[in-house]
């Protein structure tokens, strides 16, 4: 099933963005510690980062801190107080109500394009900043369902979000 998963998901990701999670610390808590042994998360991570070295692309690592569940994907407000208990994420600020997983993975997107690498043009000189999607090349992002699911998103004023993390088209020649 773990080659399955990372197969699809570098296939349809030009560069995904992983956690580095402290798992080992994680398999301390004896209530999560079989469910994570289970996930086997560090596999599917090593597994992803060669898949996606042998299809040319790239793997960004977020650091285990960047609070990517706790943090607003529409407004940036931290919400210090979130736990694990709580699957949705509530936004104090702007309304935002979304499942806290695709609140995470909108984030982490987010990340990814603000840490993209610079890239030179084979002379050393820098032709792109850190943040230029563009010189980085194309990026391909999942799109949501059109069905209702539990993962939808909604705001008090009644609109949603139709894509999942970022649109980028090639650079013009």
């Amino acid at each position: 099933m773990l080659h399955q998963v990372s197969n699809q998901l570098v296939k349809n990701h030009d560069r995904p963005v992983l956690e580095d999670l402290n798992i080992t610390g994680m398999t301390s808590n004896r209530k999560l510690s079989r469910a994570i042994g289970d996930a086997a998360w560090g596999e599917l991570g090593r597994q992803i980062t060669y898949k996606q070295a042998w299809r040319g692309g790239q793997v960004m690592m977020a650091d285990m801190w960047f609070p990517s569940s706790k943090t607003c994907s529409s407004c940036g407000t931290l919400r210090k107080d979130l736990t694990l208990k709580d699957r949705v994420f509530e936004c104090r600020e702007c309304g935002l109500v979304v499942d806290r997983d695709l609140n995470a993975a909108v984030n982490l997107a987010a990340w990814a394009e603000n840490h993209t690498p610079t890239v030179t043009d084979g002379a050393g000189r820098g032709v792109a900043r850190v943040g230029d999607r563009q010189a980085a090349g194309p990026v391909t992002n999942a799109h949501r369902q059109n069905t209702p699911t539990h993962h939808d998103v909604r705001r008090r004023d009644g609109e949603g979000l139709d894509d999942v993390g970022t649109s980028q088209t090639a650079p013009a020649a």
